[in-house]
């Protein structure tokens, strides 16, 4: 049975405040995807450490934050004083309706119960404006054979592990199309090298993207 992790399971085997801010390739390429221009209204779903925060700010995204990992906020407080962030739950998120014109969730998706990610994916419906974009990168099955191997290969075998939750594709774009939203998924291994080791462990690293657009009409 898929159950939702509790935020201490998290703190526990990612250590946000020892991992620090650090900007990773795929927060470069959610930007891209959102394709946000100044003013844009943009929630941060899972907000983390504030790395996507801060390359949309340097866009002109007017950007609002949200986690439910204190030990991960407190690392966004750090790196970006007076950024817009608040504690809160993705399956009921304290905004009004058709507020944001996009929305990002990098990640926090695949810590959800079936239940919870309905549940979070009808909460970033109704706050998207009409039009409005949702951006979403997260796992998707064969990661988990990557994610054994480089376990195996750091020893990070020997630190608790975090459970997650990894659906299909298949999985967020049913849902994603019965609220409403035009969807395209695909996965992209960003920063991967050429060599034959790269293009071999592509499928089981390579993580899955989703650009779904809200139907203009729908309101």
């Amino acid at each position: 049975m898929m159950l939702t992790v509790p935020v201490a399971d998290y703190d526990a085997s990612f250590r946000p405040a020892r991992r620090g801010f650090q900007v990773t390739p795929q927060h470069e390429a959610a930007v891209a995807q959102l394709g946000a221009a100044p003013g844009d209204r943009v929630l941060d779903l899972g907000c983390g450490a504030g790395e996507l925060m801060s390359l949309l700010g340097a866009v002109g995204a007017k950007t609002i934050g949200v986690d439910y990992s204190r030990e991960a906020l407190s690392v966004t407080k750090r790196a970006l004083p007076g950024a817009a962030i608040l504690r809160g739950n993705a399956t009921s998120l304290p905004f009004p309706s058709a507020s944001f014109d996009r929305v990002a969730a990098l990640g926090v998706l695949g810590f959800l119960s079936p239940t919870d990610l309905r549940s979070a994916l009808r909460e970033c419906a109704r706050v998207l404006r009409p039009g409005g974009l949702l951006v979403i990168c997260t796992g998707s099955p064969l990661n988990r054979i990557g994610w054994l191997l480089l376990t195996l290969r750091s020893g990070a075998w020997r630190r608790p592990q975090s459970r997650s939750n990894i659906y299909p594709a298949s999985t967020y774009v049913r849902e994603l199309q019965r609220l409403g939203f035009s969807v395209a998924s695909w996965r992209t291994w960003y920063g991967a090298g050429r060599g034959l080791r790269s293009r071999l462990l592509h499928p089981f690293m390579a993580p899955l993207w989703i650009r779904a657009s809200l139907d203009a009409s729908r309101r």
